[in-house]
Parts: C-alpha cells; sequence; structure tokens
C-alpha cells in the first residue's frame, strides 16, 4: 500500500511574549523556505511576520489544525544559520522569547515585512481587513485609528514619515499594524527620489581641525578617537570623511550605535 504523503509542517519564531515557536503548515507546491527566511504568518486575527525555525516531522497540533503560513518574503534566508544560533543562544541565556529577539535583531522594515532590496521606502497601505474596518467605522473613542484609515484611502499608501506629517503618530500605525489593518509594501521610487545634493552646515573650528588632522595622517591603517557631547556636531564629521572617501572612488562601512538612530542617519546620508 502507498504511503500518503505527510504535510510539510514548518517551526516560525512570531515576535509575540511566548517563548515556544509556533508550528504552521507549508501550503508548497514550492520548496519550504529554509531556516532564517521570513514568512507573513496568520496569528490570531492579524498578520505577523515570523522567522523559519526548522522544518519538522511532527506538531502537538493535528494538521487540521495547523494553519497554513501566508507568504514567503525573502528569495534566500534573511539570518544566517551563524547569525541564528547566536540569537537563539542569546535568547536562551536572557530569558527572552525567541521570536521577539530574532526580530530586535532587524531593521524596523524588515520587521514589519518589507523586501530587503526595493525600489524605494516602505510605506504602508490598508490590508482587506483595515478596508473592511474603515467601512464599517472604528469605535469614536478609537478616533485616531480612524484618522490613520481615513488618510491611508484618501491618499494610497504613505511612508511612517508621511504619515507623521498628517499628524499621525507612530504608536497608532503600531496599533493597526497589530489588528492586521495595514501590510507593507515599497513606496513608489519617484516619491522618494533625491533632488540635488543639499549642502551640509558650515563646520565649527573643532570640525574642521578633526577633519585636517584625519586629511593630514599618511596613507595606511590609522585609528582615530573621536569626543564630543550629543548634538556637538560628530556625525557631520563622519559624513565629511565619507565623501571624501568616495570622491576618491573608495568605500566605507559605517557602524550605527543604535538602531533607533538609523532612519535620521539614512536620510542625512541621502541628503
Amino acid at each position: 500500500m502507498l504511503n500518503e504523503s505527510r504535510p510539510v509542517i514548518l517551526s516560525v519564531a512570531v515576535p509575540v511574549p511566548i517563548g515556544e515557536p509556533f508550528d504552521y503548515l507549508w501550503p508548497g507546491p514550492d520548496p519550504a523556505p529554509a531556516p532564517g527566511t521570513r514568512v507573513a504568518v496568520p496569528f490570531g486575527r492579524s498578520r505577523r511576520t515570523g522567522i523559519v525555525l526548522a522544518e519538522t516531522a511532527r506538531s502537538r497540533l493535528r494538521p487540521e489544525q495547523l494553519k497554513p503560513i501566508y507568504e514567503v518574503l525573502d528569495a534566500m534566508p534573511l539570518v544566517g544559520p551563524e547569525l541564528l544560533e547566536t540569537l537563539r543562544w542569546a535568547a536562551e541565556y536572557y530569558h527572552h522569547p525567541l521570536g521577539e529577539v530574532l526580530m530586535h535583531a532587524l531593521p524596523a522594515p524588515l520587521r514589519r515585512g518589507a523586501p530587503l532590496y526595493s525600489a524605494g521606502e516602505a510605506a504602508w497601505t490598508l490590508s482587506p481587513q483595515g478596508r473592511a474596518a474603515q467601512a464599517q467605522g472604528v469605535s469614536p473613542q478609537a478616533h485616531q485609528l480612524a484618522r490613520l484609515l481615513a488618510v491611508l484611502v484618501e491618499s494610497g499608501p504613505l511612508t511612517s514619515a508621511a504619515l507623521a506629517q498628517q499628524d499621525v503618530k507612530p504608536a497608532t500605525v503600531r496599533r493597526a499594524r497589530d489588528k492586521g489593518w495595514l501590510e507593507s509594501v515599497a513606496a513608489p521610487a519617484a516619491a522618494i527620489e533625491a533632488g540635488p545634493p543639499k549642502p551640509g552646515p558650515r563646520l565649527t573650528e573643532d570640525q574642521a581641525a578633526v577633519l585636517r588632522a584625519c586629511a593630514e595622517h599618511p596613507a595606511g591603517f590609522a585609528s582615530f578617537l573621536l569626543h564630543g557631547v550629543t548634538g556637538s556636531g560628530k556625525t557631520e564629521v563622519y559624513l565629511r570623511l565619507i565623501a571624501a572617501q568616495l570622491e576618491a572612488g573608495k568605500q566605507t562601512l559605517l557602524l550605527v550605535p543604535e538602531i533607533a538612530l538609523t532612519p535620521q542617519l539614512v536620510q542625512r546620508l541621502e541628503e
């Protein structure tokens, strides 16, 4: 007698305050995504971004109880085996849910399901659930959510920065996202094309002295320590040094000290 093919079950880490991963059904027909790949999954009444941990032969749930994965978000694993193992260790060592640890290792747009490479910045649009909620009417007590839905209906996809200009708070966007009312899409490239390069601010005497010291140093490896209080203009020094390297046909690796500062720094680099 022929054996019936077994369903493919994937263990997925979802960013919720629960330590155990969740099992989902891979609908196929393509091969199942490898560990470290982001997937969109149903979670309660919402849609969440999770990371595949492994393919498993068994589940505590019966096959008919398993929910299928909505979508694979990456063409190849976003989190490599070594990083995945390191983050597993960190979650175990600090007794923190693995899904939250994995997601906090990614920039915010990737946590929301934005593509790794796209023609434009990640933007928000209404999901089918969001359109249904907007049509049915949101509770008067949730006027901020109602405003967000109305803005997106009128304007179409908008970036977080554009929503902020419409007086929509980031917390409101997060609430709508967690309810499954929003989907992340790539904003049209024309909407974020950079204009003519913007001149940087006039350098202070201290900034100019730092740049002269770096420029006068002989070619080859060297270390510099730039010390200054917050707001003293260190970032502008970095940008001038990067610009000089680019003009010389070289590359620069810039390490960001705090993930929350990334959007502002990226905007300044683009300018």
